[in-house]
């Protein structure tokens, strides 16, 4: 009995341009986050060079658009870190994992020069982790928001 090779190309064919069009396992997508995936008071937060240690609000780590009301929270660890050592003091702890935290009770054993370290718990969001350093007070005025208000 003779094998058609042409029939099973083409089955190979229809079964790759199948698995493409399906875009694969969503197991394998990664969360998406906008350049700045923070909000502060529920608004998002643009400039982060308006950190100083007097900062004051609720910080939040969204997935999505931080500007819309679809975005989803994602939890975080917020920290302390002075020339490379952890600060524990407080809630500045790299092992609770919260939603949001008021940003007063973490600044509030900072010195200039310490770094906020804002770090995703989860794994999959590795990408919107930041390290923030404090300065005593903001030199410049702070830069305006990208919708010009």
């Amino acid at each position: 009995m003779k094998t058609n090779g042409f029939g099973l190309k083409r089955l190979a064919c229809l079964l790759m341009g199948l698995l493409l069009l399906s875009g694969g396992s969503r197991a394998d997508e990664r969360p998406t986050f906008y350049s700045n995936p923070f909000t502060l008071n529920g608004q998002p937060l643009f400039n982060y060079d308006a950190f100083t240690l007097n900062s004051r609000g609720v910080l939040a780590l969204v997935e999505g658009n931080p500007a819309s009301a679809q975005c989803k929270p994602v939890r975080f660890r917020a920290y302390l870190r002075r020339a490379g050592v952890v600060v524990q003091r407080g809630p500045s702890d790299p092992i609770l994992a919260v939603y949001s935290v008021q940003l007063h009770e973490v600044l509030k054993y900072a010195l200039p020069g310490d770094e906020l370290v804002i770090d995703p718990v989860d794994p999959a969001h590795d990408q919107a982790k930041r390290v923030i350093r404090l300065k005593a007070f903001a030199w410049l005025i702070p830069k305006p928001n990208p919708d010009g208000c």
